[in-house]
């Protein structure tokens, strides 16, 4: 299977969405603003999200989540060997990402734009280049928002 997936998504208003996936997701809101109502592990929130609010889920994270207006994000999906394997270059403890709700990060962003409009030009993804900017994003992600960033040394 492959370590990672980008999808570009249209959700019309009023849908809804539950899961619990095995891998990490990355999402970039695109479209018009939203009201997004969240209920995770049996707490829940609301945000209002505008172009580039960034959600970060670790795998097997218990979501529901329902939304008001027609919705546009991009999804970046990566198996959690894939995350596990740059992880263990950087700590030699366990690293655990912190859900993020909300968040902007602009190389977040750039990056998920990056493979978006490699996607659209190309069809697909050049492999080299996907797994090049994974990395890298990866890397960042967990520099930024995991558990253990202290002991992360670069």
């Amino acid at each position: 299977s492959d370590i990672i997936k980008v999808e570009h998504h249209y959700q019309p208003a009023n849908s809804a969405s539950e899961c619990c996936l095995p891998s990490y997701l990355l999402s970039i809101h695109l479209g018009k603003p939203i009201t997004l109502q969240r209920k995770i592990d049996g707490r829940r929130s609301s945000d209002y999200l505008v172009e580039g609010d960034i959600m970060i889920s670790p795998p097997y994270l218990n979501r529901k989540l329902s939304w008001d207006n027609d919705a546009e994000f991009l999804l970046l999906r990566f198996e959690s060997k894939f995350f596990s394997a740059i992880t263990q270059q950087f700590s030699d403890s366990e690293c655990h990402i912190t859900p993020q709700l909300k968040l902007r990060d602009p190389l977040i962003q750039h990056i998920g734009l990056a493979l978006k409009s490699q996607i659209e030009t190309d069809g697909l993804c050049n492999r080299l280049y996907a797994e090049s900017i994974m990395n890298a994003l990866v890397v960042h992600i967990l520099h930024r928002y995991s558990s253990k960033k202290h002991e992360i040394s670069l």
